[in-house]
């Protein structure tokens, strides 16, 4: 599962530097704060010289004005994710011998810029598996309900067996008539004149509904078995602008069948079980976005949409 969802640009809201009655002032040297934690000025300028150095350098004659935000609005959602693993209780190893629980600065806890991002994917990976991957089972009455919506997933259409010779031009298709006719075998018949891929195995050709062109498939199913039929004129299944000639006597049938629901439970229960974790895993992306932009307080002149209104 993937767990994007909590790393996107490393999550909506304006921000300003004016607090309220219990909510923490942005201290001098910050630009914002992430619960009590600051995220100094400093520290976005070490990243948005990251963003500017692996930015494409072709045409560029300033330092765009973006990164900084870009940088800013990274690190506020490394501190979300940082905060979180230490409020939930995870322990991951870093690098540096702490836990990912209890690494708070910006790039600044002495691990190097690659350190903290590999951390933050372990700690985004951690929580996915954590609110994802812990689901109930689906029940059976969910099952049962599943494959009565979407029979159709598990039916097999009907088949018709047949001999079939295809030419693209009518005088070819009576030719074939003709000599099938007199005698001639349809594996003999196929191989000189049939122009399908089906000609080297003697012309067997199965015709499966909603596969071939309705004309065709109107015209095998309504054949009677053992009778020559045709030619009849319809387009191709590949190329519905060209029409080719069809030429064709049905050898057997094989009704359209349901697969019995022992047969797939397996399956939907893999459907279900995969749509709960993707569920799951959605809510508590969106309660994380709400819980922790409501902590996110921005100076002014630094509003990214992870800061609190």
């Amino acid at each position: 599962m993937c767990v994007c969802l909590l790393l996107a640009a490393l999550p909506v809201l304006a921000g300003c530097g004016q607090a309220s009655r219990g909510t923490p002032r942005v201290p001098a040297g910050a630009v914002a704060v992430v619960g009590t934690t600051p995220i100094t000025s400093a520290s976005v300028t070490h990243w948005r010289a990251i963003l500017v150095r692996d930015e494409p350098r072709a045409g560029r004659t300033n330092v765009p004005v973006h990164t900084f935000e870009r940088a800013l609005s990274f690190l506020i959602k490394a501190q979300w994710l940082q905060q979180e693993a230490r409020a939930e209780g995870l322990d991951l190893p870093a690098s540096n011998g702490t836990t990912a629980g209890r690494v708070a600065g910006p790039a600044h806890a002495g691990a190097s810029d690659a350190e903290l991002q590999a951390r933050l994917d372990a700690i985004a990976s951690a929580l996915a598996r954590r609110h994802a991957e812990h689901v109930p089972p689906p029940t059976r009455a969910e099952v049962v309900a599943y494959y009565r919506a979407h029979r159709s997933q598990f039916t097999e259409p009907a088949v018709r067996h047949t001999l079939m010779v295809v030419t693209g031009t009518h005088s070819g298709a009576l030719a074939a008539r003709t000599a099938l006719q007199h005698g001639a075998s349809w594996a003999a018949v196929a191989r000189r004149l049939s122009t399908d891929p089906s000609a080297s195995s003697g012309g067997n050709f199965n015709v499966l509904r909603g596969v071939q062109s309705a004309t065709l498939t109107d015209a095998v199913f309504a054949a009677t078995p053992g009778r020559i039929t045709g030619p009849v004129r319809a387009p191709r299944a590949a190329e519905p602008s060209t029409r080719d000639y069809y030429l064709f006597d049905v050898m057997g049938e094989q009704k359209s069948s349901v697969e019995p629901l022992p047969r797939v439970e397996g399956q939907i229960r893999s459907i279900l079980s995969e749509r709960m974790r993707e569920n799951a895993l959605n809510a508590f992306v969106r309660e994380y976005e709400q819980r922790w932009r409501a902590r996110t307080v921005c100076a002014a002149g630094y509003v990214v949409p992870e800061c609190r209104r």
